[in-house]
């Protein structure tokens, strides 16, 4: 249904994203990892094995095997003993502990031990939860459950997977049963009561967002809303989400942008396409990439080995001689020879 993100070398330093804090955006320099500030200034050493992307004045970093937490300054401020971890989302982050999922506050308080198969972020004031299963000889139905961030837990269902609420809905899997043997799967939605809100018959469905959601029907996407209505027509063969009135997808080999209508808002004419953001969207051309507006203009143009989103004015590209970040004129304010 999604298409796979523009593989990046290794080179073009971590590129897991960026800092939405104090603008700080990660580096590697030699085999070791820190941050610069929009001026391409070093703010941060280059001194953890592995870093990911700045969240709510938050960034993991990885020493040696495990990871914790520093601020915009670069002091620790979580104890790097985790096994695993994901991003501050709403104040929470989920760490890994062994086998384990828990989930741990501003502070580093657990609010969820480590207990857990998989633990999605807040969403709409709920996380999605899934629990371990214990042995049993005989099988067991999968649960989880959604946590309010008291860690009370607002609804537990059985199902074999659970997602995130968005637009007010959670998709889930429903299973038709025959005594114990299931004979059919497919998707519905739950409202915050655990009510079944929507049932389909779709081959795949995905989150609502912006009031649409995408489904698949014989191998094309369409879009449809929150009460089934099928609003844009399964003629793609590859989409993505709303996001700011606008949706990428693919025609064929060919990526472009439409409206909630339906319509094009950049005609189908590139090799690929990555989201809007900050009102620009990388896109390749002729085996390059660069940078369009939302009337399809090149605002950048395709000189990139690859390319990632602007975040805070800066984007991480590669061209064929260096690797850094560039400003929307296009131009270098950090770069590395390759």
């Amino acid at each position: 249904m999604s298409g796979n993100l523009a593989k990046i070398p290794l080179l073009l330093f971590l590129l897991l994203g960026f800092s939405n804090a104090q603008q700080r955006y990660p580096v590697k320099i030699d085999s070791k990892y820190g941050f610069i500030d929009q001026s391409g200034t070093l703010v941060i050493d280059a001194k953890y094995d592995e870093v990911r992307q700045f969240s709510e004045n938050k960034a993991a970093v990885k020493i040696d095997q495990c990871w914790g937490f520093i601020d915009t300054k670069g002091t620790q401020i979580i104890p790097v003993i985790f096994d695993d971890c994901n991003n501050y989302i709403n104040n929470f982050a989920a760490v890994k502990s062994g086998e384990f999922w828990g989930m741990i506050d501003t502070l580093g308080d657990y609010l969820l031990k480590p207990d857990y198969t998989r633990i999605h972020h807040f969403s709409e004031g709920l996380a999605t939860v899934e629990f371990r299963q214990k042995f049993s000889l005989i099988p067991q139905r999968s649960q989880f459950g959604y946590v309010n961030p008291q860690g009370e837990f607002a609804l537990i269902i059985k199902t074999p997977d659970a997602y995130r609420f968005s637009d007010g809905l959670a998709m889930i899997k429903l299973v038709k049963y025959f005594f114990i043997f299931p004979i059919k799967e497919y998707y519905g939605f739950i409202n915050k009561s655990g009510e079944i809100a929507l049932e389909t018959n779709f081959e795949t469905v995905g989150y609502f967002q912006e009031g649409l959601s995408l489904f698949a029907h014989k191998q094309k996407i369409g879009y449809m809303d929150h009460t089934g209505t099928i609003k844009i027509q399964p003629v793609f063969d590859e989409a993505y989400p709303f996001q700011d009135g606008t949706a990428r997808i693919r025609k064929g080999n060919q990526w472009g942008f439409i409206k909630p209508d339906g319509t094009y808002i950049v005609n189908p004419n590139f090799e690929y396409a990555m989201d809007f953001s900050e009102q620009v969207a990388a896109i390749k051309s002729n085996g390059k990439w660069g940078y369009i507006n939302h009337s399809g203009d090149f605002i950048i143009k395709p000189e990139f080995i690859s390319a990632f989103n602007f975040q805070n004015g800066l984007a991480a590209v590669m061209s064929d001689s260096v690797t850094g970040y560039i400003n929307k004129q296009g131009e270098f304010i950090w770069k590395k020879s390759l």
